[in-house]
């Protein structure tokens, strides 16, 4: 029987690492354990660590580095658990499961708490590399790791409740190593507009840096020539590229706010 594969995150942060304790009613009841699971089908190891931690713990983790794996089973399920340490992610991790509970640990405690068999050698090897300590796992490249990670979730930051006459500037990639899409969400008599934030006359953005597009009513002013476009069609109404329609973004609701449905995108 082939094992079942599982990603597991392990993030220190100030000494402390991160656990999460299984709830009382399932397998393993009441350990804690480096928050993870099972790899589905179609998914690397990445991907499985990137949905369970935002499942299990709602943080999106946009970094992680092989750490260790170990082999052994539960139940008679034969297991192969592979061990990140994260890098990089965005928000404050909770547990989000019923019946779980959360803490950051420094060594001397984590140390004592019941862990799965599998878990608690990972453990043991985190310690001796700090000398009886934890050593961080954030990289100094967080920061790009995040803002690359931003990009390639279709959810628009800001976008929720967007107010009339808003403007909301943002870049998303389809995947890793696609090309940019950079946009314009507005806002506009209670409605939402997405357009490529690219002149359809000239390929040069609407703005210039450090100056946003204006939005006069219901009209986006280019920054860069002054051409005046609909902001619900689009289309441009003065200036060089009169008559020339910007080209519209698919939005899906997401939450409160709305994202990019790459499913209607050409």
């Amino acid at each position: 029987m082939s094992p079942i594969l599982v990603a597991a995150g392990i993030a220190v942060r100030g000494g402390r690492l991160l656990l999460l304790r299984r709830p009382e009613d399932g397998a393993l009841p009441g350990l804690w354990e480096f928050p993870g699971g099972k790899v589905e089908p179609g998914e690397t190891p990445f991907d499985a660590l990137v949905r369970e931690w935002m499942e299990e713990i709602g943080v999106r983790v946009a970094g992680a580095e092989p750490f260790a794996f170990a082999e052994g089973e539960s139940g008679g399920t034969p297991l192969l658990l592979l061990f990140y340490k994260v890098t990089a992610f965005s928000g404050e991790p909770a547990a989000l499961l019923p019946g779980s509970a959360l803490r950051w640990s420094p060594a001397e405690e984590a140390a004592l708490l019941a862990m799965p068999a599998l878990d608690a050698p990972v453990l043991a090897s985190l310690i001796r590399e700090g000398n009886g300590s934890f050593m961080g796992t954030e990289s100094p490249d967080a920061p790009r790791l995040l803002a690359e990670a931003g990009e390639l979730d279709p959810y628009i930051e800001g976008s929720g409740r967007l107010p009339d006459s808003s403007v909301v500037f943002f870049t998303k990639r389809r995947a890793r190593g696609a090309a940019p899409v950079r946009g314009v969400l507005v806002g506009i008599a209670g409605e939402v507009r997405a357009w490529e934030n690219v002149c359809p006359h000239v390929p040069i953005r609407l703005d210039r840096p450090g100056e946003e597009v204006l939005l006069e009513g219901g009209t986006i002013v280019c920054q860069q020539h002054g051409a005046a476009f609909d902001a619900r069609t689009g289309l441009c109404h003065a200036g060089p590229c009169a008559g020339d329609l910007l080209r519209r973004i698919p939005l899906s609701p997401a939450g409160e706010g709305w994202a990019v449905d790459w499913t209607a995108m050409p």
